[in-house]
């Protein structure tokens, strides 16, 4: 291999790092700094350019060996992403198979073009001459760079999910197929065995589509019904205090009536005053400002549970809070009760046991905003980690979990910080609209 495609094809291989990051970026929102990023691509345009011309110096002419090849340098790329980008398996094994794919295509297309305008030698000449290595490739990234674009549109469009067993085999058997028919066609191109291949690969991958479609679809049903039933539960949640209020009012009314009968008005006049002072202190009308029922529910519990424990809660909601856009209200409740959970037990163990929420809804965004005294100061560069807690072993997995949640959404801002001066522990989610 010569100076001029060896330099050709790490520059090739760079490329197709890039649409691997490309891709899991405007797919999932994986963000990542710019020094990972770097040391990604150059290890997998190492291995993928040099391991592969080291291993094709081995002097081994047989069929077993170059499907080895093949099957070797697909395992170190997939490692390579997986520990490189720190990403979960099935983002590794989706954004190669996708560029993998892409390549199988362009080759693909590359060869059926030379060939059918009887220009087979190219195909030869491409390992010999940098040239026409470079125009061949040209063709062949091209055709994969938008075989990728459309593969980003699908999933923007359908909103696909890659959960199943079956969608991850078939994208892994497509992937090492057209690595391994690549190069065979490369090397004795037939056009009827082509169009037979062609028409084979088609089939299945439409079949593959209409899975992947069926069984999101099947997903978002599921989605539904739980996300219904967390309603019904928070509904069920505000009508049980609701019923244990008017049960405790009836009491009350039913003793300050006998005591009326029994002419103790002066009793009577004390005992109202004891239910008006507890009623001031329990009752906070803000919260009837949130008209969502899974959030109502869940800050209705936690303030019922900062009562209990002697945790002062003050709510503040300025409009009216309806329908959350551009989250799942399931996942938003999580993380609210997440993060009252951690204020109540922070607030706790302070002299002044105070929280302070206020929620927000403006035209652009809604703001949640938690603010509780703590007792000391956490360390703010590992309280995400997972694991890590000032409340002993076996905690510390909430915020880590909330960050989990968060990543998934690119319309939410997360802002955690300490004030020193108050001692108090701040945590913020601006929640944007029409994104």
């Amino acid at each position: 291999m010569s100076i001029g495609i060896s330099t050709a094809n790490f520059i090739f291989t760079m490329i197709s790092a890039l649409t691997i990051y490309i891709f899991l970026n405007l797919t999932f929102d994986i963000k990542l700094k710019i020094q990972r990023i770097a040391c990604f691509v150059i290890a997998f345009s190492i291995t993928n350019t040099y391991i592969s011309y080291l291993l094709s110096l081995v002097d081994i002419d047989s069929n077993f060996y170059r499907i080895f090849k093949t099957l070797l340098l697909f395992a170190l790329s997939i490692l390579i992403i997986k520990y490189t980008l720190k990403i979960s398996f099935k983002y590794t094994i989706l954004s190669f198979c996708i560029m993998g794919i892409g390549l199988g295509v362009g080759n693909a297309v590359c060869v059926l073009f030379f060939s059918l305008f009887n220009f087979s030698n190219t195909v030869n000449q491409a390992q010999s001459n940098t040239y026409i290595y470079i125009i061949y490739n040209i063709l062949i990234y091209s055709t994969m760079l938008l075989f990728v674009l459309l593969s980003i549109l699908a999933f923007k469009r359908h909103k696909l999910t890659t959960s199943t067993i079956y969608s991850m085999v078939s994208l892994l058997f497509l992937t090492i197929c057209a690595y391994i028919g690549v190069y065979f066609f490369q090397k004795n191109f037939n056009l009827s065995s082509f169009v037979i291949m062609l028409i084979i690969s088609t089939v299945f991958c439409l079949f593959t589509y209409w899975y992947i479609l069926k069984v999101n679809e099947n997903d978002k049903q599921k989605a539904e019904i739980k996300q219904q039933k967390f309603y019904n539960k928070s509904l069920g949640m505000a009508l049980q205090d609701l019923r244990h209020y008017k049960h405790d009012q009836f009491n009350h009314l039913t003793v300050i009536n006998s005591m009326l009968k029994m002419g103790k008005y002066d009793d009577a006049s004390l005992y109202m005053d004891e239910i008006i002072a507890t009623t001031l202190s329990l009752t906070n009308t803000a919260i009837f400002n949130i008209q969502n029922a899974g959030l109502f529910g869940i800050i209705s519990s936690k303030m019922d549970n900062a009562d209990k424990l002697g945790v002062n809660f003050d709510l503040q909601v300025i409009g009216v809070i309806d329908s959350i856009e551009n989250i799942k209200i399931s996942e938003l409740c999580e993380i609210i009760g997440i993060y009252l959970d951690n204020s109540i037990e922070a607030a706790q163990l302070c002299d002044e046991k105070n929280i302070e929420m206020t929620v927000s809804n403006t035209n652009s965004e809604i703001d949640i905003t938690i603010i509780n005294n703590c007792i000391n100061k956490p360390n703010m560069g590992q309280i995400k980690q997972d694991g890590y807690s000032t409340k002993g072993e076996s905690r510390g997995h909430g915020l880590s979990i909330v960050e989990n949640l968060l990543n998934k959404y690119n319309n939410i801002l997360n802002v955690t910080r300490f004030d020193n001066n108050k001692m108090q522990f701040i945590q913020t989610l601006k929640i944007k609209k029409g994104i």
